[in-house]
């Protein structure tokens, strides 16, 4: 069982490092484990945070998501600043808006939790006291066998005595045959119908220790179930929240990278201001010219 558990994790490990290279490379999307779960359809968590940790160190993501970056503020457009700021705005809102709903999902994930302990302690302590009151019962039933063990004991050994008697009196009594024959089929119908009780009592005990056996099991079973039910549904939960916190993140990270852009592209203009020779440069986005242009007015 250790070998295969060992197997399936570096199976786990060898899908979940190839799935960051895909994400990165060719879908351009950052790794993370909710992403490379469902890329690999497995939910191994710990095994899959260790090989996107491995990845990163491996390919120096660091530096990956700067050339990114670079790219994206090359490539960027430049935009109105009056739109830039009414999206800074509304991106601000959304980001509170959304960091409340995660905060209320939290909560009402948390409230979950502390139910479903309640009702597995619950289900524990019925399970508990239902144990108890079987190990009780099972006490009175084995004290209960015992007895009626040693009354046949005392049966028996009283018959003996009584057959002892009877090997002694044979010779001194032979006028007490018949009494004797008497009392012997007295004692064999005794035993016979104590046999019989021993054996009603005995079925009695077997069937009773039975059923008291399958309604703990059929109780647990459904105890279980149920606490697996809850436990799978949260899980579930847990798995969309980690989802919209991961995409949350990359909005953010999204929004960060354009305001850095915007920043440079302003900064780019606010040094390249046409109107004065000593700030006239040319800027690695404009087109080769041999000779710097004329001033608004001048005339050669």
């Amino acid at each position: 069982m250790a070998a295969d558990r060992k197997r399936d994790a570096i199976a786990t490990y060898n899908a979940a490092y190839a799935a960051c290279g895909e994400l990165w490379f060719k879908e351009h999307l950052k790794p993370t484990v909710a992403l490379i779960g469902q890329r690999i359809g497995i939910q191994h968590n710990v095994v899959i945070s260790r090989a996107i940790k491995d990845w990163k160190v491996d390919v120096d993501f660091e530096r990956l998501v700067e050339e990114r970056m670079a790219a994206a503020r090359t490539a960027q457009p430049a935009r109105d600043a009056r739109l830039d700021q009414a999206l800074t705005g509304v991106v601000r809102m959304a980001q509170e808006e959304a960091r409340r709903e995660f905060e209320t999902l939290r909560e009402d994930l948390e409230r979950e939790r502390t139910v479903l302990r309640a009702e597995t302690d619950a289900a524990r302590t019925e399970v508990d006291r239902i144990r108890r009151e079987w190990d009780a019962y099972r006490s009175a039933a084995e004290q209960a066998r015992t007895d009626l063990l040693g009354q046949l004991a005392q049966r028996d050994q009283a018959l003996a005595t009584l057959r002892d008697c009877e090997r002694g009196l044979r010779e001194a009594l032979a006028a007490a045959e018949a009494q004797r024959a008497t009392q012997t089929a007295t004692l064999a119908e005794r035993e016979a119908a104590a046999a019989k009780t021993l054996e009603t009592l005995e079925r009695r005990f077997e069937a009773d220790h039975a059923w008291h056996l399958q309604r703990i099991a059929e109780e647990r079973d459904a105890a279980q179930r149920a606490a697996e039910d809850r436990i799978e549904r949260l899980q579930r939960r847990i798995g969309e929240l980690e989802t919209e916190a991961q995409a949350a993140a990359q909005l953010r990270d999204l929004l960060r990278r354009q305001a850095d852009t915007l920043a440079a592209l302003q900064r780019e203009w606010a040094a390249w201001r046409p109107g004065s020779d000593a700030d006239w440069r040319p800027k690695p986005w404009a087109p080769d010219r041999s000779r710097r242009p004329e001033r608004f007015g001048r005339r050669r």
